[in-house]
């Protein structure tokens, strides 16, 4: 079994990361055939695959991502959360939006536009429909921050959650609820 050292292309050595991706990979390999007729012994018996790729146990505990500082989350955060506090008037006006839809059904695209405009104009939206439709979607950007910032969710793990969530009760009837996530 060979794990090539050298980008294909290049020549150039694989970065350590890439290298450890490619030595763990080999090391799965060896786990899923072990049993089978085509089984091999683990190939680094006295090593590891960080170790082998060149990652101090110091490095692998490094996070990649630097945090952002406290101060700049802090007002992400509050940012945020003001729209957090608007979600109701948001969403309410949307529903308002399409009831507008709804009434002007049988009449054209151009003069559903024009009611729909109007009535954002009344409530104060200057730039109407575009103004509103960018609120509506850092309303959304900002249920995201909020959910990741205090769950501990990682993204994937949110952008893969399934509906329809259930609950429990514990002995003291405090209820917990459960999130399924692909």
């Amino acid at each position: 079994l060979k794990v090539g050292r050298g980008h294909k292309n290049t020549g150039k050595p694989l970065s350590k990361t890439r290298l450890v991706h490619r030595f763990i990979a080999v090391e799965r390999l060896q786990k899923t055939l072990a049993g089978t007729a085509h089984q091999f012994a683990y190939p680094w018996p006295e090593s590891s695959a960080n170790y082998l790729a060149g990652i101090k146990k110091s490095d692998a505990l490094k996070p990649k991502t630097e945090l952002i500082p406290d101060d700049v989350f802090v007002r992400i955060f509050q940012y945020a959360n003001g729209y957090l506090q608007r979600a109701n008037k948001l969403l309410s006006l949307r529903d308002d939006i399409e009831k507008v839809r709804e009434r002007c059904a049988n009449r054209s695209s151009h003069m559903i536009q024009d009611k729909i405009n109007n009535y954002l104009k009344e409530v104060g939206y200057q730039d109407k429909l575009n103004q509103f439709k960018k609120e509506l979607k850092l309303l959304e950007s900002s249920c995201w921050l909020i959910i990741l910032a205090t769950t501990g969710i990682r993204i994937h793990e949110l952008g893969g959650l399934k509906a329809g969530s259930y609950h429990t009760r514990d002995d003291d009837g405090e209820k917990y609820y459960f999130i399924e996530s692909t």
